[in-house]
């Protein structure tokens, strides 16, 4: 019984893996499209596009882990269907429920791989791309980094700790001597107001100090005008998405942002959703046996394909506005990461429930057998 277990399970996996490879091939696409559209700017080239692409690849598709456990359990087990092997192995005394379990599996271990490159493998691929686009868009040795964006020009060196609503917010402007050896000054901002023409950014509640002859003068202002050469429109381009952080990176990246005062909300929102992964991906696989073994159980392999993608596909957009609304309305942000995947492992609960409860004095592996068997597709 084992061996069979194990041949649904690896059934299960190949299923989830052929989905996320299609998946991996359709997002990368799109990915690569809308990167043609900074080749050109500084050193970036079309080379450099695909190695950004390629390399941000494993943590674009952790938010698709769900959607491909949905898809790939169905698909898994409705091509056993269709080869007749399904019932071989119902025949040999493989029930309905292990069979289920089996197939959970396989899900596992996609959900256990997928929280180990989330953690490992993706936040440092993902902030080297942004690194190396970084260098290239900007041409004057641009860094970014998870504490923000570093730029540097002639004798002034700039720090920019992160955005908010599109403003730099936490700068720190450094002017070097002319010797290049020694800082004349350092300029402290809360935020910066980017003026739409000329450049100019006017930094807000500034602090400088000025070195000089072993003295120390502090000046602060309300504002003060900055000539700025950074541009505008590639600030989201060199600051790290606040997914490219690892959970437990983002845990001490909270904290600190609120030691400063600044906003952390979309990072309290990342964190909780790389958190519940797991929920949602249980609440897809719920729903896949849902399909599996419920009214579409003598659906053709097509039929159930066609709904578990759109299913999959609604669940994936749903969540990804309503984290969206969430940030825009101000909203607790744990409650706006979590609801949707909560309120979906709830209904695929019930449902899994509904169509495996004792039906007419029945056993809950009876009502699985009865009228609801996968047929074949």
């Amino acid at each position: 019984m084992r061996l069979l277990n194990r041949y649904i399970a690896r059934h299960a996996l190949l299923g989830i893996l052929v989905v996320l490879a299609i998946l991996a091939a359709l997002f990368s696409f799109l990915t690569f499209v809308d990167e043609l559209d900074k080749v050109g700017k500084g050193t970036y080239t079309g080379a450099e596009a695909l190695a950004f692409v390629l390399l941000t690849l494993p943590n674009r598709l952790m938010p698709l882990i769900p959607m491909a456990i949905l898809i790939g359990c169905t698909l898994s087990l409705s091509l056993l269907a269709s080869t007749r092997e399904l019932t071989a192995l119902q025949a040999l005394g493989i029930s309905d429920a292990r069979m289920a379990l089996a197939l959970g599996q396989g899900a596992l271990v996609v959900v256990v791989g997928a929280l180990a490159v989330m953690e490992l493998i993706a936040p440092p691929l993902e902030q080297h791309a942004y690194q190396r686009r970084a260098e290239a868009l900007s041409g004057d040795g641009a860094l970014a980094t998870t504490r923000g964006l570093w730029s540097r020009k002639g004798q002034e060196l700039v720090h920019i700790r992160g955005l908010e609503a599109g403003k730099p917010v936490d700068l720190d402007l450094f002017q070097l001597d002319p010797s290049g050896e020694g800082l004349a000054s350092h300029l402290h901002a809360e935020r910066a107001t980017i003026e739409e023409e000329g450049g100019k950014w006017l930094l807000e509640d500034t602090v400088r100090r000025r070195f000089a002859g072993g003295e120390v003068t502090v000046d602060r202002r309300q504002s003060v005008p900055w000539q700025s050469f950074i541009d505008p429109e590639m600030l989201d381009q060199l600051v790290l998405p606040t997914r490219s952080l690892a959970p437990s990176e983002l845990s001490g990246y909270i904290q600190d942002l609120r030691s400063r005062g600044q906003d952390p909300d979309p990072y309290v929102q990342t964190f909780w959703r790389k958190l519940t992964m797991p929920v949602a991906a249980a609440a897809m696989y719920l729903l896949a046996l849902v399909m599996i073994y419920g009214p579409l159980g003598r659906a053709s392999t097509g039929e159930r394909l066609l709904l578990g993608t759109g299913v999959g596909l609604a669940f994936y957009l749903g969540d990804e506005l309503f984290a969206s609304l969430g940030l825009f309305l101000t909203l607790p942000t744990a409650l706006t990461a979590t609801l949707p995947r909560l309120g979906a492992l709830v209904l695929g609960a019930l449902l899994f429930a509904a169509v495996t409860w004792p039906r007419r004095g029945g056993t809950p592996r009876q009502a699985m057998r009865e009228g609801s068997r996968p047929g074949v597709g």
